[in-house]
C-alpha cells in the first residue's frame, strides 16, 4: 500500500489496492485522526504496512495535485463536488430515531450516531460503514442502561433522556446527554463515559456538567472542538412556555479531558426571528469555508411539520453569530416534514443526518440522510433538497 500522509493537519489519504479512505480532522484533532487511520490499515485485508509520517510536504504536495477534486471537497466545506456518488433510500432508519447525534468513528471503524430515547432505550443508537452513506442500521440496544451507567441524579422513567452527542477525547469516548434531575425536577445535561462507542456508557457523577433551573433547565449539549484544540461544549437553556429570553442557546469552554466546564457561558442565540417562533434549539457548531464558524439550529416548536433547521455565521468561536437572511436552509418540501437536529458527517462534511416526521400525522421522527452542497449554488443556501425515496447525489 502507498504510505499514510497528512497535509497539514487536515488530511490523512491511505491508498490500499487502489481505494482512497480519507480522514480528516480540524487542527488539534490530528492524533485522533492518525489512529483511526491506523486502525483502518491495520484491519484492512489489502493493507501490509502502515506509515504514518506527517513531515513529507514533498509527497503531500504531489499528490494534493494528483487528488486535487478529492482535497478540496474536503478543504472548503460545504463542497459542490462529492467525494463519490452514493444511492441510498431515506428514510435510512424508518422508525422513531430523533435529534440524531453527529457520526464518530467508532473503535471498530464504523460509524456511530446517538439518539433521544425511544423504544424503551434511554440512548438508542444506529451504525454504519464508513464508506456507504446510506448503510445505517439500528443497533436495538441501550447505550446508556438503567442500573449500569444511568446516573443516580436522574430519573430514566419519565422519557426524558434527550439528544446525546459523543466526542472521543484522549481514547474516551465522552456522551453529553439531557435528563431530568430527580432533586431539581427539570431537564439538566450529564455526562458518560465509555471506552468503546457502543458501550454501555457510564454517569457515575453526583450530579449535572450543567443546569440552568431558573432558565427553565439544559437540553442539548453538543461537544466542539477548535482548530487550536480547545474544547468547548454548546447548549441551550430550555425557557418556560416561548418564553424567548430564556430561550438561549450557549457555549462554554470544556476542561481538556472533556469532564468539567470552564469559565463562564457565552450566549450566543435567542430565537428573534419569525419563522423561529420563539425556539431556537439543537445546536451544531463547524468550521466550514474560509475559516469562518457556522452555527446549524432548529427552530420552531418540535411537534410541527414547520420545524426547520437554520444556520448563523461568526469569525470568532463565541460570536457574535449572524443569522442568514436565506433561513430557514433547511425546510419542510414534498413528503418531508419538520426536518431538523442537523448533525454533520465528519471528517468529510459532505452530508447531514437530520430526523423528519414520518407524516404531516407527526407519529414518529425517522432517521434521513441529506447532502450539502455549495452555498453559492443552492436554492436551500447549505443543503441539497432533502427528498424520501431513492437519492443520488450529483
Amino acid at each position: 500500500m502507498g504510505p499514510c500522509f497528512v497535509k497539514w493537519t487536515w488530511v490523512c489519504l491511505v491508498l490500499s489496492a487502489g481505494r482512497t479512505f480519507v480522514f480528516a480532522a480540524p487542527p488539534g484533532d490530528l492524533i485522533g485522526s492518525l489512529a483511526r487511520a491506523q486502525y483502518q490499515c491495520s484491519r484492512s485485508s489489502a493493507c501490509t504496512e502502515a506509515v504514518l509520517d506527517p513531515i513529507q510536504p514533498e509527497l503531500a504536495d504531489s499528490l494534493r495535485t494528483a487528488l486535487q477534486s478529492t482535497l478540496d471537497a474536503i478543504l472548503d466545506f460545504p463542497s459542490g463536488r462529492r467525494l463519490k456518488c452514493q444511492t441510498f433510500t431515506n428514510p435510512v432508519i424508518d422508525s422513531d430515531f430523533p435529534d440524531p447525534s453527529q457520526p464518530i468513528v467508532g473503535e471498530d471503524g464504523h460509524l456511530y450516531s446517538y439518539a433521544t430515547n425511544s423504544l424503551g432505550y434511554n440512548v438508542q443508537y444506529a451504525t454504519a460503514s464508513q464508506g456507504n452513506i446510506g448503510s445505517w442500521r439500528y443497533a436495538g440496544k441501550d447505550a446508556l442502561p438503567d442500573g449500569n451507567g444511568f446516573p443516580s441524579w436522574a430519573d430514566s422513567n419519565g422519557g426524558y433522556t434527550w439528544a446525546p452527542a459523543v466526542m472521543e477525547i484522549n481514547g474516551v469516548f465522552n456522551m453529553y446527554y439531557t435528563a431530568q434531575s430527580n432533586s431539581l425536577k427539570t431537564q439538566c445535561i450529564g455526562r458518560a463515559i465509555s471506552s468503546v462507542a457502543a458501550g454501555p456508557f457510564r454517569d457515575t457523577s453526583s450530579g449535572p456538567i450543567v443546569c440552568q433551573p431558573d432558565l427553565g433547565g439544559t437540553i442539548d449539549a453538543q461537544p466542539f472542538k477548535d482548530s487550536d484544540g480547545t474544547l468547548y461544549l454548546l447548549y441551550k437553556s430550555n425557557g418556560d412556555n416561548g418564553n424567548t429570553l430564556h430561550n438561549i442557546i450557549w457555549i462554554q469552554e470544556l476542561s481538556a479531558d472533556g469532564s468539567t466546564l470552564q469559565g463562564s457561558a457565552t450566549q450566543l442565540l435567542i430565537p428573534d426571528a419569525a419563522w423561529e417562533n420563539t425556539v431556537t434549539e439543537a445546536p451544531f457548531l463547524q468550521i466550514c469555508q474560509g475559516g469562518k464558524y457556522c452555527l446549524f439550529y432548529s427552530g420552531y416548536p418540535y411537534n410541527s411539520c414547520n420545524y426547520a433547521t437554520g444556520v448563523a455565521t461568526a469569525s470568532s468561536v463565541t460570536g457574535p453569530y449572524t443569522k442568514d437572511p436565506s433561513n430557514p436552509v433547511l425546510a419542510a418540501t414534498g413528503s418531508v416534514c419538520g426536518p431538523g437536529g442537523s448533525s454533520l458527517f465528519v471528517p468529510d462534511a459532505e452530508y447531514s443526518l437530520i430526523h423528519t416526521w414520518n407524516n404531516v400525522n407527526l407519529q414518529y421522527r425517522a432517521l434521513s440522510v441529506i447532502g450539502l452542497t455549495d452555498d453559492s449554488a443552492s436554492s436551500t443556501g447549505y443543503y441539497d433538497t432533502p427528498t424520501y425515496g431513492a437519492s443520488t447525489c450529483q
